[in-house]
């Protein structure tokens, strides 16, 4: 989901850059609209760095976790084509969120 969010800001949006709290917006979203149940914005920023261990994104420095600038470290058409052939996500990444 948190992937579903990163492709739709990044492609979708036209966006370089963005914060974790707007990321956090668009997971959001997503969630609500496929009635999968959220995470708080404290787990939500404990999987982002593990994307971000995983060289998916990258996290920035701020004192406040939604004020963290992220940037994608891998095309966003990575993620589509991995989500190719997965009904579930290729209907969270058809909807754009910007």
């Amino acid at each position: 989901m948190v992937l579903c969010a990163l492709a739709n800001t990044f492609q979708h949006c036209k966006k370089k850059a963005t914060t974790l709290g707007e990321l956090n917006k668009s997971y959001i979203e997503i969630c609500r609209s496929t009635q999968v149940p959220a995470v708080g914005m404290l787990e939500f920023s404990n999987m982002c760095m593990v994307l971000s261990d995983q060289g998916f994104m990258k996290l920035g420095q701020s004192k406040e976790d939604k004020l963290r600038r992220v940037t994608l470290q891998i095309d966003s058409s990575d993620i589509t084509f991995a989500f190719k052939g997965n009904r579930f996500f290729q209907k969270c990444l058809e909807q754009p969120r910007c």
